[in-house]
């Protein structure tokens, strides 16, 4: 296996096979197949896509790094993977671009020519000249034309491309009439730097090497991970053997595919059978190569988003083969990082996509402003354009979290700063809800507010019962633990919350279907592939939808490889109490790829809770 990937490398699940089902919590948590991607700081990035067969669930040797073996483990009993948070051959540093240097735009300088695309007031007064990207020197050091690379100006040289129109400001929204509710339930026991539901229904909370973290294992070392149980809210130590700092990762299965795109360094794999493909956009758009938006579209193609420009890209042909207009509005991706998900895939409409993006700032610095534009686009119709629209606010750090009565929650963040170690303040506290059904202008509702801010390295994600879990938020470099706050005020919150939708607030908690029985937990993709469900609805109800759901891997404001398919339905009755529905598969890998899904049956915009089953 090869990646060429670093810290803020995306990952896509495209192809995998169903895993077989695993007694006990230490191979519980490793045979559900999520493979971690892990990062070796380097100083420049490593603009590449790397498609790669992966063979199993475990995960890989790093170069740089302590080696990784064996996936996940219990901390309880048997010998503990972590080493120790003192040890000196462990980096935990960012890589931070650095502040913004002053941009006159097209000014003249006198430094020698750039050798490696490097320039400006941070790399030694050097200028661009007629570095093949361009001549325009970033300022934060770069060389480029691209008017998502020039942002706030050139330090020298010119920008020769359009500059970017203006994005709509923020636009006030009403109360939902039924905001839902923000509760603390329990304690994370670690960092939540990185989660992803597991198919035990339980939670598992990533983080790197730290000085502290609220369990320790048998070893009498940290734990630098967690299984949360929403049950019980409470958690399980688990030890691994190495340091997931700002990692990507996905499930996986034997002999699955892995589509990494971005990072900021060359990883090495065992089996190495993956192809290393140059990505143009990724080289324009440096420094906000990190952390891109990847969405698997239903044709197999993939749209990639990162700084302000976006394309569909074929893994099979290696090439680009569309490009849209760069975004108005603010850099969308690491270290300003927005939100971004592909809307409700569904049978209705022959799958045809739809992408989000919100949020964004300006740069990577304390004093940088928020972008509360928002804009939607169908990336595979043949003349796809921007439409924009704003939230009520400005937010970086901002999680989008698709719901299964096809809304969109977004949570988290700050209206001030960016993404990196004491980079943001004023943090937002209000959940936003997205209707993508609504008219323009009408989309935006606010819901329910917490008190815990949740800035960088925070994470939100559905759980079986259809409620959203918030935790995370550790923006020091080492963990600050309450009273004590750092220099921006805040420290790190181990607190978990569970928001409540509208859909379950209220009486709505009293609609839910229940008594839901599907006739197979193994699904297979393919336009004749079916399968039955029965269950229990109120005899008032009158409209049903099967969401097929899945959660993928959460970091930085990211839900690698999330997508939800509403699938097609015969049998409904409306009136009656019992209900069997004849639900119609997937019809291609590239719509469901394969791997753990959820399935939610929705009555009246109500789901019941949700069951695990495996796409194949």
């Amino acid at each position: 296996m090869k990646a060429d990937l670093g810290i803020g490398a995306t990952t896509v699940s495209l192809e995998v096979t169903a895993v077989a089902d695993a007694a006990g919590r230490t191979t519980e948590t490793a045979a559900a197949g999520l493979h971690l991607l892990e990062e070796v700081l380097e100083p420049l990035a490593q603009q590449a896509v790397t498609v790669g067969a992966l063979d199993g669930a475990g995960c890989a040797e790093i170069e740089g790094r302590q080696p990784i073996s064996g996936g996940l483990k219990a901390g309880t009993g048997g010998s503990d993977a972590n080493t120790s948070a003192a040890d000196p051959g462990v980096s935990n540093s960012e890589p931070v671009i650095g502040p913004p240097s002053s941009t006159a735009a097209g000014s003249a300088a006198t430094g020698a020519v750039t050798t490696d695309g490097t320039c400006g007031a941070s790399n030694g007064g050097t200028i661009c000249g007629s570095w093949p990207q361009g001549s325009c020197c970033l300022m934060y050091g770069f060389c480029g034309k691209t008017s998502a690379h020039c942002g706030e100006g050139c330090q020298s040289g010119p920008c020769s491309q359009t500059p970017i129109s203006p994005a709509p400001s923020a636009s006030p929204a009403p109360q939902n009439a039924n905001p839902g509710s923000v509760k603390t339930v329990g304690q994370s026991g670690v960092p939540a730097m990185h989660a992803a539901l597991m198919p035990n229904g339980r939670v598992v909370f990533l983080d790197k090497v730290e000085n502290y973290t609220q369990v320790k294992l048998s070893s009498g070392h940290y734990a630098y991970s967690a299984e949360y149980d929403p049950e019980s809210n409470t958690y399980t130590p688990l030890a691994y053997k190495t340091n997931a700092f700002c990692s990507g990762g996905s499930f996986l299965a034997k002999n699955g595919s892995l589509l990494n795109v971005g990072g900021n360094a060359p990883l090495t794999w065992l089996d190495d059978t993956g192809q290393s493909i140059t990505m143009e956009l990724l080289v324009k758009a440096q420094p906000y190569y990190m952390y891109p938006f990847v969405h698997l579209l239903p044709d197999g193609t993939l749209f990639v988003f990162v700084s302000r420009s976006s394309e569909i890209f074929d893994v099979a042909s290696q090439k680009t083969v569309k490009s849209f207009p760069d975004l108005p509005g603010d850099y969308r991706t690491y270290p300003n990082t927005g939100g971004s998900v592909m809307l409700p895939l569904t049978a209705d409409n022959n799958w045809t996509p739809e992408i989000i993006i919100c949020g964004g700032g300006a740069y990577q610095d304390i004093t940088s402003p928020t972008d509360p534009s928002c804009s939607r686009i169908s990336p595979l119709a043949p003349n796809a354009q921007w439409e924009m629209d704003a939230m009520p606010e400005g937010r970086g750090m901002v999680e989008a979290t698709l719901l299964p009565d096809g809304t969109v929650l977004w949570v988290n963040g700050a209206r001030n700063g960016a993404e990196g170690f004491n980079l943001a303040t004023d943090p937002a506290f209000e959940v936003l809800i997205y209707d993508p059904k609504a008219p323009l202008g009408k989309r935006w509702t606010t819901g329910a507010s917490s008190t815990i801010p949740r800035l960088y390295h925070s994470v939100a994600l559905l759980l079986l019962d259809g409620t959203l879990m918030i935790a995370g938020s550790n923006p020091d470099q080492m963990p600050v633990i309450a009273p004590a706050v750092d220099s921006q005020g805040f420290h790190t919150e181990f607190a978990v919350e569970i928001y409540t939708p509208p859909y379950l607030s209220g009486d709505n908690a009293n609609r839910r279907p229940t008594a839901i029985t599907l006739s197979t937990l193994n699904l297979e993709v393919g336009a004749v592939s079916t399968f039955t469900i029965s269950f229990t609805a109120p005899a008032t109800a009158e409209s049903v939808q099967v969401a097929l759901y899945h959660g993928g891997f959460v970091t930085h404001a990211l839900h690698m490889s999330h997508r939800m398919l509403f699938l097609g339905t015969k049998g409904w009755r409306a009136g009656a109490t019992e209900q069997s529905l004849t639900v119609t598969g997937p019809p291609s890998s590239d719509v469901a790829p394969p791997g753990p899904y959820m399935v939610y049956v929705v009555v009246d915009g109500v789901p019941g809770v949700g069951q695990f089953v495996m796409v194949a």
